[in-house]
């Protein structure tokens, strides 16, 4: 259960999916999600979530094996 969440949204699941396995084999706490419909206005419909403490290391791990990201943002919950 995260409390602070971090979003990933990306152009497609593909990218999604690969950012969930690259973000757990790197110990980030981490969810595949049906993006919220709030959210939703670009990108595939899936994001990943992370806390937000890890937000900034999972976006570096992410961006250096070159996946494409569409939005990002943080949200309590």
């Amino acid at each position: 259960v995260f409390m602070q969440k971090y979003y990933f949204n990306f152009p497609s699941v593909t990218f999604a999916m690969k950012s969930e396995k690259l973000l757990k084999s790197n110990n980030i706490n981490c969810s595949l999600i049906k993006t919220p419909t709030h959210y939703s206005a670009c990108g595939c419909g899936y994001s990943v979530i992370t806390d937000l403490a890890d937000s900034e290391r999972a976006k570096k791990i992410i961006l250096a094996h070159n996946i494409i990201l569409n939005d990002t943002r943080s949200c309590e919950e």
